[in-house]
């Protein structure tokens, strides 16, 4: 089955999470935090819940910690984490520490030397990592201090475990160039850790989240799936989730189970026009297993949906080039070209998805035929462009480059007569024009050359 190149297909990015304290929230109070009150978020900078397990002295410090860094006392927040742990032993403050150190270090190398300060009444983060100020940083390797842990026979608890694979997810993201192993090593450690976590039975959505992006950066699509059916549990009505899995099942041939997946996606949609190519998938996904009968469901939804736009017509011309229905490709390609051909978008949509989708071999012979047999005048400059366009995808006789100037210029008379005098399609007419020129063939792309040797002299 061929992989959909949506029209308007969902694309996930990896978002690297600026500082949780941009704007740093005083403490309510000035009382040293307790270790019952450990068990809360603290000013919603760090939810401690996952650090239940740690000693009640150990909960208490890492409260007092919480409470500093999220009035801004970042500095005071690392030295009070040292103060209790000088010889770095235990795995919640090891952990507790490279959560603040990535939130609110002031400068980092690498992400192994950080600097943190203490603001003061007015200061932001964000405002002091883009100043001039030098910094002193200090050296802080916690995937260093977390094997020394281990090998002291010290068990990792899951929170430290996910909090090393934000640790990875950061390098990956920030400084992968500077690192001495490559970025899949980052991404399968970093993935590691994660299912480390996950495999201890704490699930921190966003840090779930990452992982999946790294599992399918990786191409582990059968771990990724536990991974997301585990999100989707407290997010049922996240589309993208439900994309990402059935992407990932379509990777292990797992059809019907995508084409159900692909139904959540769509739901959870609703009325945004987003759902447009998971429509388009849904579709030709229907029609590889064999039903037709779903696959025309999917687009006469669309039609009702889409109703009075040129997107019903382009997702059903996207589906016949597809699945390989030359037939209903040029019916489609038609109607379109006939109901909103004078828009020059719609006329290169439809050009577009069947040269990169379908045979250009057919589209070449459908656009000189819609050409030679003429019709609205500003329809047919558009064909008559994009015909240029596509004799310069190939290898040019002297009669391709002919034809393809004689329909640049018919397009280009054909448009003035239409179109402003500003209207940019005119500047791609003048690029088009220069690639054809046969100058080009003797100077390359460059243009003509000073370099006597170059022009043969």
């Amino acid at each position: 089955m061929k992989t959909i190149r949506s029209l308007v297909l969902i694309t996930a990015i990896l978002a690297l999470a600026a500082s949780c304290a941009s704007s740093p929230k005083k403490a309510e109070t000035a009382a040293e935090p307790t270790a019952e009150a450990a068990a809360e978020p603290a000013a919603g900078l760090v939810d401690l819940k996952p650090f239940s397990s740690a000693s009640e002295a150990c909960r208490a410090a890492l409260a007092k910690s919480v409470a500093l860094a999220s009035d801004g006392k970042w500095k005071s927040a690392i030295d009070a984490l040292d103060g209790f742990d000088a010889q770095a032993a235990d795995p919640y403050v090891l952990a507790l520490k490279t959560k603040l150190l990535l939130a609110g270090a002031v400068d980092s190398d690498a992400l192994r030397s950080f600097a943190v300060i203490d603001l003061e009444p007015g200061q932001d983060l964000e405002t002091m990592r883009i100043s001039d100020q030098d910094y002193d940083l200090f050296s802080f390797n916690p995937v260093a201090l977390a094997e020394d842990q281990a090998a002291k026979g010290v068990a990792a608890p899951p929170i430290l475990s996910v909090t090393l694979g934000d640790y990875y997810y950061e390098v990956l993201v920030t400084s992968q160039d500077m690192w001495d192993i490559s970025p899949y090593e980052i991404a399968a450690i970093g993935a590691m850790k994660y299912q480390d976590a996950f495999d201890g039975g704490l699930f921190v959505e966003e840090s779930l989240r990452r992982l999946t992006e790294l599992y399918t950066g990786l191409e582990m699509y059968a771990e990724v799936e536990p991974v997301y059916r585990k999100i989707i549990e407290t997010d049922p009505d996240d589309p993208l989730l439900h994309y990402g899995l059935a992407l990932s099942l379509q990777k292990r041939d797992k059809l019907p189970e995508m084409l159900n997946e692909l139904d959540l996606t769509i739901k959870a949609y609703g009325d945004s026009q987003d759902k447009a190519g998971v429509i388009a998938l849904a579709s030709i996904t229907a029609f590889d297993l064999g039903d037709k009968a779903r696959s025309e469901a999917y687009l006469a939804a669309s039609d009702a949906s889409f109703a009075g736009t040129s997107m019903a017509g382009m997702l059903r011309h996207y589906v016949a080039v597809n699945i390989g229905d030359i037939a209903a490709t040029e019916a489609v390609a038609g109607k379109l070209l006939d109901d909103y051909g004078t828009d020059f978008n719609v006329a290169r949509d439809v050009v577009v998805i069947w040269f990169q989708n379908g045979d250009p071999e057919d589209l070449r012979g459908f656009v000189d035929q819609r050409v030679a047999a003429g019709g609205e005048s500003l329809t047919v400059g558009n064909l008559e462009l994009l015909l240029a366009m596509l004799i310069l995808q190939e290898e040019m006789s002297d009669q391709d480059r002919a034809a393809a100037t004689a329909a640049l210029d018919d397009a280009e008379k054909r448009m003035k007569e239409k179109l402003p005098a500003d209207d940019p399609v005119f500047a791609t007419i003048d690029e088009i024009r220069m690639a054809l020129s046969p100058m080009l063939d003797i100077f390359g792309d460059e243009g003509l050359s000073d370099d006597p040797e170059a022009a043969g002299e």
